[in-house]
């Protein structure tokens, strides 16, 4: 009787099988292209070059001694060290005029690398004095895919400390 019921009624097992199979592939689709998303956000984002001034700054005669890491799961391409050097405070804002002083070269994922920036003798000695002297620094680099990123800080002396403390900084 129940075999007389599906056939009157056009559904037989192996259609409503077929239905909960379709219904299931649509389902793992979803979730995959779900997972699809998830992995291209987590590479943008994690897996990718994090370059940053890693040290305190240190002053001897004209030269500044800075410290930087890549902190992210890849190597950068290539990249540029931007640097700006003043007595008066400025922004990030035209950090594209800044002095290219600089290739950054390839930097390895938890590699530390080191420059040494000259600032002018008349910056140091006002410094030393007590006048202010802010000093900024910007690493563009590229990476996989044409992709780009970017840390920068601006940093101000202290006489009284006799070092430098943060002003200003920024990642990309």
């Amino acid at each position: 009787m129940k075999e007389t019921e599906s056939k009157k009624s056009g559904w037989y097992i192996s259609d409503k099988i077929n239905l909960v199979g379709i219904m299931i592939s649509i389902i793992v689709l979803v979730l995959l292209a779900n997972q699809t998303n998830i992995l291209n956000t987590q590479f943008q984002e994690k897996d990718r070059p994090w370059i940053g001034v890693t040290t305190n700054f240190s002053m001897d005669d004209d030269k500044l001694h800075i410290g930087y890491t890549n902190f992210g799961s890849i190597p950068n391409t290539d990249g540029k060290i931007l640097v700006k050097v003043d007595n008066k405070p400025f922004s990030k804002d035209h950090y594209a005029e800044w002095n290219e002083v600089d290739d950054l070269g390839v930097v390895l994922p938890n590699q530390e690398k080191f420059e040494d920036f000259y600032v002018p003798m008349e910056f140091l000695q006002q410094a030393k004095n007590g006048t202010a002297l802010y000093f900024g620094i910007v690493l563009n680099y590229n990476y996989v895919g044409n992709q780009q990123g970017e840390f920068g800080g601006i940093w101000y002396y202290s006489s009284q400390a006799q070092k430098f403390y943060y002003d200003d900084n920024w990642a990309k």
